[in-house]
This record gives structure tokens, sequence and C-alpha cells, in this order.
């Protein structure tokens, strides 16, 4: 007797598999614990996560507002890099910010992501982003992000944004 199904993912990379996992039940009423997973796809490299993990703020306040939730994952602007996030910086103005007493011009509206210094390689970049950055290079920006560092992929403007040297 099937008892329930269900799906669930095994990696977070390009290399995920996607799983249905069939739970059964004998006449008895006793789970089998023999529960079978079906492949239903593999993901290939042209894969692009839709959904990604970040940290959440909907009210300012004390560290308590700071939330990890699955979002929707950005998408670059014209002139913007879609950086997947290695490295976040937390500063002192980050929680200024979070707690509400920050310059009320400066504030977020929330829901938001925090965080403006970011680095990690770059997943995708808008049409009007110039030659200098490739898929794949390994960047850093400071002070400002599109959409927050403290997440599993930042957007960042071209103009705020610097490679790495080779060595690091």
């Amino acid at each position: 007797m099937l008892d329930s199904i269900g799906l669930f993912s095994k990696g977070r990379s390009h290399k995920s598999q996607i799983y249905l996992l069939r739970s059964c039940r004998s006449s008895s009423g006793k789970t089998n614990d023999n529960n079978k997973k079906y492949p239903l796809f593999r993901s290939s490299k042209r894969f692009t996560s839709f959904k990604m993990r970040a940290v959440v703020v909907d009210k300012f306040g004390d560290e308590s507002v700071l939330n990890v939730k699955e979002i929707a994952a950005p998408k670059p602007g014209p002139s913007q890099i879609l950086v997947s996030v290695k490295a976040a910086g937390i500063n002192p103005v980050d929680t200024y910010i979070r707690s509400g007493n920050y310059l009320p011009s400066r504030l977020p509206k929330l829901p938001y992501t925090p965080g403006g210094d970011v680095c990690g390689v770059i997943e995708a970049v808008g049409e009007n982003v110039g030659s200098e950055f490739k898929v794949g290079d390994k960047v850093y920006s400071l002070l400002i992000t599109a959409s927050g560092a403290y997440a599993e992929k930042a957007t960042v403007e071209e103009t705020f944004t610097v490679k790495l040297h080779q060595g690091l």
C-alpha cells in the first residue's frame, strides 16, 4: 500500500539529483523500511537555480530579526553582475541599518537582505557589462550590492566590482 510520495534534492550544485521518494506500508500498517528512491532528472550545467538561501530582515530590530529563508535568486540587470557568494563582509553599519538606527533616507524597504561587501565567482553578467568580466572570474565588491550580500547569490553593479588577483 502506497503511504506517501515526496520529492527531495540530493546536492546543491549544478550536479543535483532530484528524487521521488516512495514510502510503503504493509497491510498490517507498518512502514516498509525499503523506501525507494526513483531519480526524476539530473540537472545539467546549464541549469540555474531559481531559489537560494538568504538572510532576510522582515522588520527592524535586534539580531533575532535575522532569518534564513529560501527566496528567489536575483537576476542581473543590464549593468550588473551576478556573483555566487563565497564570503560576505559583516560591518558595524549593517547592525545600525538592521536595528533601524540609521539615516531614515538610507534605510532599505522591508523585507531586505543585509550586507554590502561580497566576494565570489561570477555566475552571469548583464548585457551592458564590459568584456573585462566573464563567467567564472573571481571578484569582490565593496559597500554596495543590489540584492544584499548575506545570501548564496548577489547582484553587484559593474562600477563597484573588481577582479581578484590570481593568487587570492
